[in-house]
């Protein structure tokens, strides 16, 4: 009787492994099978997302047959912890491989490139194209948490996001996306504390934050690395002897979007808080986001008479240092070829 039973326990338990064997045997056939992709896919995980629901999604597109398959493999093997995040399944990605990334949170990593002088507006509409920024959120200054401890180091009177960001190439996955703008200021306050430190004597900025507005000014009348040391000595020394700043970029951003793509010589008349052709001193804030080469020119301005500058249409500037050599270069530049759009520098 003994026997018997003995050997129906047996019998059983072969039985037993059989089957587990066979679902052992479906479970990692499936998991290590490649994924039937035409083409590489990108798929998007949102926070909180489970594995079962992502599964669920992954049949509905056809990339899966059997989802309790991957979720028995996935808790053998501890893979339940899915990380939120942007990933790219090449061809010939299998279901453990994509398991093991999912767990890892091998996102895909993107990068953005804002170039020197582009203003926050232009940094807003960036980070809209890449989904970054939602369609009616501003990019100002509540969204930066530290914004308020950058400021106040740097003395700046204005909540004004406007130089604040660090141009650079960054990079992000879609998860971190959002950090971008506080990871950008944190590097200007870096960069500019830094400056701030090495400038040289008998500078006339007050405080950080003037040093930064003048940075802004600087990048948008130059891109030649060559100039901008002698453009720095040229607004040190108007702002030293009372004079004028009378620099067009100042002008066009007071205009804002009724600037047109002309400078016209009534623009020039325009009351606006940044049009230095009328006000003394600096605007009151940075009018685009300078790079370090600019902030370092304006802590370290060429030294010189010079105190005037006029484009000479080729991107560079012609330097005077009187007011008769200063209209002649004028005359010779730019007045004969657009009286009616004059301006004393291009764009």
């Amino acid at each position: 009787m003994r026997a018997n039973i003995a050997g129906v326990v047996l019998l059983v338990a072969v039985l037993l492994l059989s089957a587990l064997a066979a679902v052992a045997g479906r479970v990692y056939r499936a998991v290590e099978s490649p994924l039937p992709l035409a083409e590489p896919l990108a798929i998007s995980v949102e926070r909180g997302t489970t594995l079962v629901a992502l599964l669920e999604q992954l049949q509905q597109r056809q990339l899966l047959e059997q989802p309790w398959q991957w979720r028995l493999y996935a808790r053998l093997h501890r893979l339940e912890a899915v990380k939120a995040g942007a990933y790219r399944l090449p061809l010939g990605t299998t279901g453990r491989g994509l398991l093991e990334a999912l767990v890892a949170g091998e996102v895909v990593i993107e990068r953005i490139t804002f170039p020197e002088g582009w203003t926050a507006r232009q940094w807003q509409s960036a980070l809209r194209e890449r989904g970054l920024l939602a369609a009616t959120q501003p990019l100002d200054a509540s969204l930066i948490t530290d914004f308020a401890q950058q400021t106040a180091f740097s003395g700046a009177p204005s909540a004004s996001l406007e130089g604040w960001l660090f141009p650079d190439t960054y990079h992000y996955s879609a998860e971190r996306g959002a950090a971008l703008a506080r990871l950008a200021v944190a590097r200007m306050a870096a960069e500019l504390a830094a400056v701030w430190q090495s400038r040289a004597a008998n500078l006339p900025y007050k405080t950080p934050y003037e040093l930064l507005i003048m940075a802004s000014l600087i990048e948008r009348e130059t891109g030649l690395a060559a100039e901008r040391a002698q453009i720095a000595g040229v607004f040190v020394r108007r702002l030293q002897r009372g004079m004028r700043l009378q620099t067009d970029p100042t002008v066009i951003y007071g205009l804002g979007e009724a600037f047109d793509g002309d400078l016209r010589r009534a623009d020039l008349k325009r009351p606006t808080p940044y049009n230095t052709y009328m006000i003394a001193g600096l605007p009151p804030t940075p009018i685009a986001n300078p790079g370090l080469a600019a902030l370092q020119a304006a802590a370290q301005p060429l030294a010189g008479e010079w105190l005037y500058f006029v484009g000479k249409g080729d991107g560079s500037h012609y330097f005077s240092v009187t007011l008769a050599q200063h209209q002649a270069a004028v005359n010779r530049y730019q007045r004969f070829r657009r009286t009616e759009q004059y301006r004393s520098a291009p764009r």
